[in-house]
C-alpha cells in the first residue's frame, strides 16, 4: 500500500467529498486528472489506475500527478486537522482573554472561575504555552485571591 492509499483509507466519506470539492476549487483547467485518479484510488481499482496514462512516455506525467495529489492530500488533511484542533484551543484562549477582561473590570470571582475553565481545557489539550499564560495571570492577580496557593502554582509552572 502506498502513502496516498494509506491517507485515503483513513478518510471518512465526508472528508473524501470535501477533498474532491477542494480539488475542484483548486483546479484551474478542466482536463486535470487528479479527481479521477483520486476516485480510482478510493475504489482501489488498480487495473484502471494504469490506464490514466497509457503511453510509456507519460510515466513522468503519471508521477507528477501522484506527487500533486499527494501534496494536495497533505495540505487538505493538515488544514482539516488544524480546523478541528483549534476550536478547542480557541475555547481555552477565549476563557483566558475573558478572565483578563473581568479582572481588569473588578469581576474577580467570575474571572477566576473562567481561569479555572481555561486551565482545565489547556491541560486536556496539552497546551503548555497557554497554561503558562494562565498561571502567569493567576500569579499577577494573586493578591485578589484569598484561597490561592502559590506553592501549587510554582509546582505546576515547573
Amino acid at each position: 500500500m502506498n502513502s496516498i492509499s494509506e491517507i485515503v483509507s483513513i478518510m471518512d466519506n465526508s472528508d473524501r467529498k470535501e477533498f474532491i470539492r477542494y480539488l475542484n476549487q483548486k483546479n484551474k483547467r478542466q482536463n486535470v486528472k487528479n479527481i479521477s485518479y483520486f476516485k480510482l484510488i478510493e475504489t482501489d481499482d488498480k487495473i484502471n489506475i494504469n490506464t490514466i496514462y497509457k503511453n510509456a512516455k507519460n510515466k513522468d506525467a503519471y508521477h507528477a500527478l501522484r506527487k500533486r495529489l499527494y501534496d494536495n492530500l497533505i495540505e487538505f488533511m493538515s488544514n482539516r486537522s488544524f480546523e478541528k484542533n483549534t476550536n478547542e484551543i480557541n475555547e481555552a484562549l477565549r476563557y483566558l482573554v475573558l478572565s483578563r477582561f473581568f479582572l481588569e473590570n473588578g469581576l474577580y470571582k467570575t474571572a477566576f472561575k473562567n481561569l479555572g475553565k481555561a486551565e482545565e481545557k489547556a491541560v486536556q489539550l496539552d497546551q503548555f504555552s497557554l497554561l503558562n499564560e494562565i498561571y502567569q495571570t493567576q500569579i499577577q492577580y494573586l493578591h485578589l485571591q484569598s484561597h490561592f496557593k502559590l506553592d501549587e502554582r510554582r509546582e505546576k509552572l515547573s
